[in-house]
């Protein structure tokens, strides 16, 4: 699945607790959860900016510190401002010419 499939589920998916998190979670295989989650954490990155930032890789590296199951706890600490993130990341994205598919 393209990432921007999975950030428009994401979008239009509330996350109002911990077990919205983790439902929403299931409906991705473990690579994509990462990659999701990768541009999701991106984004929170990259308030008020319009071009991606030199100083941040477009990897899954950060994400090294968390483990797979702490993703729901990550996406549901964050979804409050979850629309805002994900629009950063794609703004960003799209005015840099970088394709989030290649997370």
């Amino acid at each position: 699945m393209s990432v921007y499939s999975s950030i428009s589920k994401l979008h239009s998916t509330p996350i109002d607790n911990l077990t919205d998190a983790e439902d929403f979670l299931k409906n991705f295989s473990p690579k994509e959860q990462k990659q999701l989650m990768t541009v999701f954490m991106l984004g929170t990155r990259l308030v008020s900016y319009d071009t991606l930032r030199e100083d941040i890789l477009m990897t899954t590296g950060i994400l090294d510190t968390y483990k797979a199951d702490e993703y729901a706890r990550l996406l549901y600490e964050k979804a409050l401002n979850k629309d805002m993130y994900l629009d950063n990341i794609t703004r960003c994205a799209d005015a840099s010419g970088f394709d989030l598919n290649q997370i």
